[in-house]
């Protein structure tokens, strides 16, 4: 039973990790009728009202820790949010969600920064692992990198931040509250940014109908449920596993929707970046075995 009920855990998070890598390239089909700042606050505004019956009766219980918080928060969301979308104006889906998904690897070394946890050898040799990706994937038998490719650097250094900062912040307080007050911080920042920083324009479609509506349920919202549900139900080193195949479901949708190809060059340093982000993740979570210490009772495995 309890085999079954792991798979059953593992098969929704992959349900979970599907719908992330499709959202690229629905975003990308978002952005034929929409500028991306405005489109990141029309997403967010969408999610905040369909949020809003679950914490309408609580708002008032808002104190001063928590707008802070959610403020924050929701500043550094609204950065890796908003690279994500202004780097998909000018770059391709598979760029873009292999750079983003490189937050993985910077959450290590800011919180040592931020949080003063230890580094790990295995979060050094994922870096180094990664680069060598980075190297094969911009090499001239590959691609160059464009504009857009630096915004997704730029997005995953926010989305890791934020990573850093919920864990300190999110402790104790009222979860629900702090969610909504990040979603409406991220699109007021947007619709406000997208004033100063774009000429907004928009152009309703089913494409941008079936974008917002998908980025506000199946990628918000539905994922959030399935994570909170579910990922208790698996191992850690099973769920990085199972997230690190976004990019993988990132690249399919592209190729069969809109037609994107990657060169052999670009497939072997995706690969290797992937690889990277796994061997970092996974380093710290693997059981290994203490050093024999002299009597057989104090020899245990530990992690």
């Amino acid at each position: 039973m309890a085999i079954e009920k792991q798979m059953k855990a593992e098969l929704f998070l992959f349900g979970a990790t599907i719908a992330w890598g499709g959202s690229f390239t629905v975003i990308k089909l978002g952005l034929l009728n929409v500028t991306p700042l405005l489109f990141l606050c029309t997403r967010f505004a969408l999610s905040f009202i369909l949020f809003l019956p679950f914490i309408f009766k609580r708002i008032r219980q808002i104190d001063r820790k928590t707008l802070l918080h959610g403020l924050i928060l929701g500043f550094f969301m609204y950065i890796g949010y908003g690279g994500q979308m202004v780097g998909l104006a000018y770059t391709t889906v598979a760029k873009s969600s292999l750079f983003t998904y490189m937050f993985a690897l910077l959450v290590p070394p800011l919180q040592y920064f931020i949080l003063r946890k230890k580094l790990h050898i295995g979060n050094l040799i994922g870096l180094g692992i990664v680069m060598a990706g980075i190297v094969c994937f911009t090499s001239p038998k590959a691609s160059s990198l464009n504009f857009g490719d630096y915004i997704s650097f730029g997005a995953a250094a926010g989305y890791a931040v934020y990573i850093v900062l919920l864990d300190r912040f999110n402790t104790g307080g009222d979860s629900m509250l702090l969610t909504g007050i990040q979603m409406f911080t991220v699109s007021v920042l947007a619709g406000g940014t997208s004033l100063f920083l774009e000429t907004p324009t928009m152009t309703f479609s089913g494409n941008l109908g079936f974008s917002l509506f998908y980025l506000a349920v199946f990628s918000g919202i539905f994922t959030v449920l399935i994570m909170n549900k579910f990922q208790k139900e698996t191992t850690p080193t099973k769920a990085v596993i199972i997230y690190a195949m976004e990019p993988v479901f990132s690249v399919i949708t592209a190729f069969l929707i809109l037609g994107e190809t990657l060169k052999t060059f670009e497939l072997f340093g995706g690969f290797v970046i992937i690889l990277g982000v796994i061997t970092s993740e996974i380093w710290v979570i693997i059981p290994r075995k203490k050093k024999y210490s002299g009597t057989p009772r104090e020899g245990r495995d530990d992690r």
